[in-house]
């Protein structure tokens, strides 16, 4: 079976607080923690989306905060989730195409931004804060990472495809636009923007064009996390 990665406009995470009340002197076992996870991801959210996942971002045990609480002992266990969710159509639709359509069987289904942080991002650089900007064509996903664990997750509808709409104003077919984008294109704005002509195209226009997009796409970028 195959694992699939998951993406959409719909993605976010909603913070959620759960908890166990034990017996005195309980020691923390794996078998707790898949209490906690199960009780964080039945936790009631709007009826139109569905829990993909749940992250972790803190445990307390008794009044220990940590985030290793396996071992620890107490009489009671909480922690705070980020519960990454979406509009469940996304997913039906994903599972259709990939087992009616190509005939493949599904092992799990991963949401991609955050296997993207998994695999590009080290644990240092989540310990110390930072943001993972994925741009794809329709969508950006933006995570936040702190202290080890998700902070933020959010998805934009704005991507590469924008750009090359944009620049099909330029008299071209989406196609030829794609290939200039990829070719020619340059997002960070330049001093001396290019005089060259390309087949009566003025680079400078192109360059022009995507600089502009992709400044909105910081923008909101930058106020969807403030």
């Amino acid at each position: 079976g195959l694992f699939v990665g998951l993406s959409g406009l719909s993605l976010r995470s909603i913070p959620t607080r759960v908890s166990i009340n034990l017996p005195d002197d309980t020691e923390i076992t794996d078998d707790i923690l898949s209490r906690l996870l199960q009780q964080a991801r039945s936790t009631a959210i709007d009826s139109s989306l569905e829990v993909m996942d749940a992250v972790p971002r803190s445990y307390t045990v008794g009044r220990l905060e940590t985030t290793s609480p396996k071992g620890a002992v107490g009489d009671s266990i909480s922690a705070e989730y980020d519960l990454v969710v979406c509009r469940p159509e996304i997913k039906h639709l994903l599972i259709r195409t990939v087992q009616d359509k190509l005939g493949k069987s599904i092992k799990g289904i991963v949401v991609t931004a955050l296997a993207s942080g998994q695999l590009i991002l080290t644990a240092e650089e989540k310990r110390l804060g930072c943001m993972l900007v994925d741009m794809g064509g329709e969508t950006t996903t933006v995570t936040i990472y702190k202290n080890g664990h998700l902070l933020y997750f959010a998805t934009l509808p704005l991507g590469g495809r924008n750009i090359t709409r944009d620049l099909t104003s330029l008299n071209m077919l989406e196609q030829r636009a794609e290939e200039i984008k990829r070719t020619s294109g340059n997002a960070i704005a330049s001093e001396n923007p290019p005089q060259l002509n390309l087949n009566g195209l003025k680079l400078s226009d192109v360059s022009n064009i995507i600089v502009a997009r992709s400044e909105e796409i910081v923008t909101n970028i930058i106020e969807t996390i403030s």
